[in-house]
């Protein structure tokens, strides 16, 4: 059994001074004081705060977008996961172009199974939709899986209005979470081409080829899909959510779906504030020789 002594525990509610005992990988004991029995490890934490494991439910571990690979894998990346305090990955199981949904789950099972250092479980993305992805959809729920992804950007990935619509209409019937990226696609491709034309390859054209507006526009198509499905399938409103929510024309669009009683759960990303700063930060004469830095989550 290990004891952690003489820290000070923070949960959702309090934090307080006490002791925590952990066996099996479960917390065992929490006091004031706990004795240390003969074959205990004790862990001074004199001076420390001590948190239960962070959840982090939104990584791309070994994922092929169509256009890169993400630099880190299940091992790689859990490893970094465990040393910054997070016990538990939700990755996301994405669907290549004419794979099944249960291939694709049994693919990331195989890419973190024996390389995996923390807990992890799987959103599905769902990037080729059709009758066979339909079908399999109760398949998954049987597997485990209770949230979806759908992409609004991304050619290799996402689905058009007439899909989106569609599967937020099987997703309530299945009483399924779905997770939307928001962004107007077809916006982003034409505004990197005109970027990568004038040879802006470095990190200020990431602001400048994705603005507040396409993102917006993006979450108001989710949520006149949402009143579509309501109207025409006769359902009630699917739950869905918006994926990283970056600028401040995006918040307020989601805040007025909540105001019109179409709730839209988001994960806030402050990487309005680089797009903000971006020319101050960036206006140099070789912007590619300044290391981009992702801003920290609110």
């Amino acid at each position: 059994m290990y004891v952690i002594q003489n820290g000070t525990l923070v949960s959702a509610e309090k934090t307080w001074r006490a002791d925590l005992a952990v066996e099996g990988g479960k917390i065992t004991a929490i006091a004031p004081k706990i004795p240390i029995s003969p074959g205990d490890q004790a862990v001074d934490a004199s001076g420390c705060l001590v948190f239960p494991g962070f959840i982090d439910p939104h990584t791309h571990l070994d994922m092929d977008s169509g256009v890169t690979v993400t630099a880190d894998d299940f091992l790689s990346g859990t490893l970094a996961a465990l040393c910054g305090g997070t016990t538990t990955v939700i990755d996301f199981a994405t669907q290549d172009r004419g794979m099944g949904l249960g291939q694709a789950l049994d693919l990331w099972h195989k890419k973190a199974e024996g390389r995996s250092s923390c807990n992890y479980a799987f959103h599905m993305a769902i990037t080729d939709w059709n009758e066979n992805t339909r079908r399999e959809l109760r398949d998954m729920v049987s597997a485990g899986v209770t949230s979806l992804k759908v992409y609004l950007a991304y050619d290799a990935l996402r689905v058009d209005d007439g899909q989106l619509l569609d599967i937020l209409g099987e997703c309530q019937s299945l009483g399924l979470q779905i997770g939307c990226h928001c962004e107007n696609g077809d916006v982003v491709n034409l505004l990197q081409k005109r970027e990568l034309s004038k040879g802006n390859r470095g990190p200020t054209a990431h602001p400048l080829s994705r603005p507040p507006e396409a993102e917006a526009e993006a979450i108001l198509k989710v949520q006149q899909a949402t009143a579509d499905a309501i109207k025409l399938i006769n359902i009630a409103a699917p739950s869905e959510g918006v994926i990283k929510i970056k600028a401040l024309e995006a918040f307020q669009k989601a805040a007025d779906g909540r105001a019109t009683k179409i709730i839209i759960p988001s994960e806030l990303q402050s990487i309005a504030g680089l797009a903000a700063a971006a020319k101050t930060v960036f206006d140099t004469e070789d912007p590619k020789a300044i290391p981009a830095k992702t801003p920290p989550k609110p």
